[in-house]
């Protein structure tokens, strides 16, 4: 699956040598991006926003969208050991907070 759009957002997001971030996290962050986006392709073509890439505290890496139908900050912590975390709001003003297992739980949050 080719999805110009995020490969844009990815390669105009890559961090300079030296930002504090560690090649692996950057790793972890970027295959989930492309696993939601392969994710979103396999339910029927449904369209994948990428998201803003920052850097985040402590060597980290956010992942933040700021759509119509919902919010949503994710954090990979630098530590491999650590589950990305995360936290929003749906359309109807439903928050939510807490660590996530894999892109499905993203795919929840984003309905």
């Amino acid at each position: 699956m080719k999805d110009i759009h995020l490969e844009r957002a990815i390669e105009n997001s890559i961090p300079k040598p030296g930002s504090g971030y560690t090649e692996e996290t950057w790793k972890r962050a970027t295959e989930f991006l492309w696993k939601m986006a392969e994710f979103y392709d396999q339910e029927g073509g449904r369209t994948f926003f990428p998201p803003a890439i920052n850097l985040g505290p402590k060597g980290s890496i956010d992942l933040h969208w700021d759509l119509q139908k919902f919010e949503l900050s994710l954090n990979f912590p630098a530590s491999p050991a650590q589950f990305p975390s995360c936290r929003g709001s749906d359309s109807y003003g439903v928050k939510i907070e807490r660590e996530l297992n894999g892109p499905k739980d993203y795919v929840a949050m984003a309905r």
